[in-house]
C-alpha cells in the first residue's frame, strides 16, 4: 500500500517507509529520516497553542503546512543559487557560441586554457550538484530501499552522469578514441538542477495555496443548522 510522505509529498510504500510517527492517533510515514526528524521539529515548535483561554492541539494540516513553508524557501535559496552559476558555466563551456568570447584566443576551441577553465567550471558546479542537487539523492536512496524509481533516480542519475563524464573529459581526454568527444556537460548539471528544484518549489507552492482554499471553504460551513419537518399537517421547527 502507498502513502505519501507528509514532508517531502514523496509517494512510497508504507511496509518500505524509513520512518513514520504517530500523532493525534493517525501515523505519518517518511520517506527519508530528514524527513521524519523535520516533522518532529515542526510539532514541537507547534506543539500546542493558546487559543480562548484553552490549550488545544495545533492540527496536522498546520504542521504540514510549515514544513512545505521551511521546503519551500529552502528550494528557492537552493535555485537561486544553482541559477547564478549557471550563467558563467554556460557561457565558458561553449565560447565559441558566444558573441565577445568566440575571439578570444584563450578560449579557442581545443586550447589548453580552455581545458583548465573547463576543469574550473567543473568546481564550480560541484556545489551545485551536492547541496543543490542533495534532495534528489536522499530521494534516490530511499527509492533504492523500497526497490523502485522515481522523478528523483531519475534526476540524479542524470546530473551525476553529466559532472562525471565532464570531469573525466578534462582530467584524462586521452581516454577518448576522438578528441570531439572529450566535450563538458557541466552546463547540464547546473541548468537541469536548477529548472527542477525551480519546479518542485512552485509544486509545493500551487500545493500550499490549495491547502489554504480547502481550509477557507471548510471555515465557511456552517456551525449550527435548523431543520424544518411537516408535523401533523403543519410546519414545525427543531
Amino acid at each position: 500500500m502507498k502513502v505519501r510522505d507528509p514532508i517531502c509529498g514523496m509517494e512510497i510504500e508504507r511496509d518500505r517507509a524509513a520512518d513514520r510517527r504517530t500523532r493525534d492517533g493517525r501515523t505519518y510515514y517518511f520517506c527519508a529520516t530528514a524527513c521524519a526528524q523535520r516533522f518532529d521539529a515542526s510539532f514541537r515548535a507547534n506543539a500546542r497553542v493558546e487559543t480562548d483561554g484553552q490549550r488545544t492541539a495545533e492540527g496536522p494540516v498546520d504542521r504540514e503546512e510549515e514544513g512545505r513553508r521551511r521546503e519551500y524557501r529552502t528550494l528557492m535559496r537552493k535555485f537561486w543559487f544553482s541559477a547564478l552559476i549557471s550563467v558563467p558555466v554556460v557561457l565558458f563551456s561553449y565560447p565559441w557560441l558566444v558573441p565577445g568570447l568566440r575571439d578570444v584566443p584563450w578560449l579557442a576551441r581545443g586550447s589548453d586554457t580552455l581545458l583548465w577553465v573547463w576543469r574550473g567550471l567543473g568546481l564550480l558546479t560541484l556545489p551545485v550538484l551536492l547541496w543543490g542537487g542533495s534532495q534528489f539523492y536522499s530521494g534516490l536512496w530511499a527509492a533504492a530501499k523500497a526497490r523502485s524509481a522515481n522523478m528523483h533516480t531519475l534526476i540524479g542519475v542524470g546530473i551525476t552522469a553529466a559532472w562525471l563524464y565532464s570531469t573525466v573529459a578534462v582530467i584524462w581526454p586521452g581516454v577518448f578514441p576522438e578528441p570531439e568527444l572529450a566535450e563538458v556537460y557541466y552546463d547540464v548539471t547546473a541548468v537541469v538542477t536548477a529548472l527542477v528544484v525551480l519546479g518542485m518549489a512552485l509544486e509545493i507552492k500551487a500545493r500550499g495555496r490549495t491547502s489554504e482554499a480547502l481550509k477557507k471553504l471548510i471555515r465557511l460551513q456552517a456551525k449550527t443548522a435548523r431543520v424544518v419537518r411537516e408535523i401533523g399537517g403543519s410546519s414545525g421547527r427543531e
